[in-house]
Formats: structure tokens, sequence, C-alpha cells
């Protein structure tokens, strides 16, 4: 799988699991500490196949209680 589908993959997850907890994106813009419009910027970026940063994918990964990054140290 190439990076692109790894980008969409991740947004698919991310994005189900804000529907399944019924959570407006407004909200968990505002708990992750950042505005509503860069929140949305982010998601749109891995909608279309492009990465954001690392600190914002562990943060939603903690946030929702999904796992989107397993890191092996």
């Amino acid at each position: 799988m190439d990076e692109k589908k790894y980008a969409i993959e991740m947004y698919k997850k991310i994005n189900g699991r804000i529907e399944e907890k019924k959570v407006p994106y407004c909200k968990v813009a505002k708990d992750l500490k950042m505005s509503h419009q860069n929140f949305s910027d982010q998601m749109k970026n891995l909608k279309d196949g492009k990465f954001i940063k690392l600190r914002t994918l562990l943060n939603l990964q903690e946030y929702l209680q999904i796992n989107l990054i397993e890191i092996n140290i």
C-alpha cells in the first residue's frame, strides 16, 4: 500500500470513529486545542491522501481510542 492509500485509510478510520462517537468536528478540535479550521484542513489533507503531523495523529489516536500508529522502541 502506498502513502496516499495509508493516509486515506487513516482518514476513514478517524472519521468513522468520530461519527461512531457522534462528536462534532468542532468539539474534537477544541479538545485537541486546535482551531476548527485547522482540524478540518488536517482531515481534508488525510482525505486527499496527504499525511499530517505525527503529533496530530498521536493526539487523535489517544483522544479517539483507536490504533493508527504503533511504535515499538
